[in-house]
């Protein structure tokens, strides 16, 4: 599974905005942090106002702010506000092949794990918030690490914790 560049894109500017809050910043503010073109930080913020994560403010003081407070917004609504969730309703129709509908519609073990699959990303997304991700990386990857059974490297060359083992 990846995450697209949109949801990436737009978990970022959320965290940016949750690092400001209540305070509002501007799209050049937040291009500019980033180092994202402002047409494209435009378009993903967009989407964030359309699912009521962030609103804009206008005026002198106005740029984009989030709706609530950080520990209240969910990565999982973030993030559902960018994306497709791995599964769906429609799922079984877009996965065809050259049939209009896949030819595993009666019984199908991909369907069920593709389920399972994002029931757990969803759990995981729910579960943590904007305000998690302020925290200093290592202190999130032990919070994060306590809540799931795996371990990512801080490093591409630091060894994971089943490796050390």
């Amino acid at each position: 599974m990846r995450i697209t560049s949109s949801e990436e894109y737009g978990l970022r500017l959320a965290v940016q905005l949750a690092a400001s809050f209540p305070a509002p910043l501007t799209l050049a503010e937040l291009a500019e942090r980033e180092g994202i073109p402002q047409p494209l930080v435009a378009k993903v913020l967009a989407k964030l106002r359309r699912a009521g994560v962030v609103r804009a403010r206008r005026g002198r003081v106005g740029g984009y702010e989030l709706t609530g407070e950080p520990r209240h917004i969910s990565l999982d609504r973030v993030l559902g506000a960018l994306g497709q969730p791995l599964f769906y309703q429609g799922f079984c129709h877009q996965h065809g092949g050259k049939q209009e509908f896949c030819v595993h519609t009666q019984e199908c073990s991909v369907r069920p794990l593709f389920f399972h699959l994002d029931r757990m990303f969803r759990e995981f997304f729910a579960g943590t918030n904007l305000a998690d991700l302020l925290a200093e990386e290592r202190a999130l990857d032990r919070k994060l690490a306590s809540t799931a059974p795996l371990r990512l490297p801080l490093r591409p060359s630091e060894p994971s914790r089943e490796e050390r083992v």
